[in-house]
């Protein structure tokens, strides 16, 4: 778990920082994303699989989370 932290986690940081343009909006996302990860228990089957699914997730997290900001601020 922590070699896989140690490789991922500026990739995810930086790739949430380019979505949501905030540090504290980046952070919470490195931290959910990470135990998304450790809640599904994935096996990865080369390194490559490991890098496009956290990109994947990280990608999607952060367009689920632009969504719900956007729709807040239309709903008031």
């Amino acid at each position: 778990m922590r070699e896989i932290y140690e490789r991922q986690h500026k990739r995810v940081y930086r790739l949430a920082m380019l979505y949501l343009q905030n540090v504290s909006d980046a952070e919470d996302a490195v931290q959910n994303i990470f135990i998304k990860y450790m809640e599904k228990e994935i096996a990865f089957k080369d390194e490559s699989h490991e890098e496009a699914w956290f990109i994947t997730v990280t990608r999607n997290y952060c367009k689920d989370q632009l969504r719900n900001f956007w729709k807040r601020k239309v709903d008031f």
